[in-house]
């Protein structure tokens, strides 16, 4: 049998969730807020975007299919260790957690970003002000133990973001 993951927890550590939002879950991380910006990335981008949407399309299709077709048991770090060993375990888990950080970073200095400039709580405090404040307010939220404790907040959080996807796609 193959070990378990390096950065992984202990067996019975963790609690999972539901099938339901765990798919919601996933949804929401996919599409992720970064789909509100993929309109002006595409203008940036110019007639070489498509191309390259294209071809990272297929190479994500292809890899898919290779990952569906593939019988290793157990977790995505363990089809790696059989592909790269230990070294590719490391690697993987290793890059999955600076960009889970960066990805968290970024989503700390848009809040903060946010309250800054609206209107209303501008004039309140400063960008640092809040980005305190914002950090201090996901304290309870990343303390959790399981995605079962967040997946309320999850689902709402998929409403909200299929609702500024409607009002972006019927009012630009």
């Amino acid at each position: 049998p193959l070990a378990a993951p390096l950065l992984g927890a202990s067996e019975g550590q963790l609690s999972g969730i539901g099938f339901t939002a765990a798919v919601l879950s996933l949804v929401k991380g996919c599409i992720g807020a970064g789909v509100m910006a993929l309109p002006w990335a595409t203008i940036q981008g110019g007639a070489a975007s498509a191309p390259a949407l294209i071809l990272l399309g297929a190479w994500n299709g292809y890899t898919g299919w290779l990952l569906l077709d593939c019988d290793a048991p157990g977790s995505y770090s363990d089809l790696v260790r059989l592909a790269l060993g230990r070294g590719g375990v490391v690697l993987l888990e290793g890059s999955l957690l600076v960009v889970l950080f960066g990805v968290c970073v970024s989503f700390q200095v848009q809040a903060a970003t946010l309250l800054s400039s609206l209107p209303s709580l501008g004039r309140l405090a400063s960008h640092d002000v809040y980005a305190l404040i914002t950090g201090a307010a996901l304290l309870p939220l990343v303390l959790q133990r399981s995605f079962s404790g967040i997946a309320a907040i999850s689902i709402a959080a998929l409403a909200v973001l299929c609702l500024g996807l409607t009002a972006v796609g019927l009012w630009g």
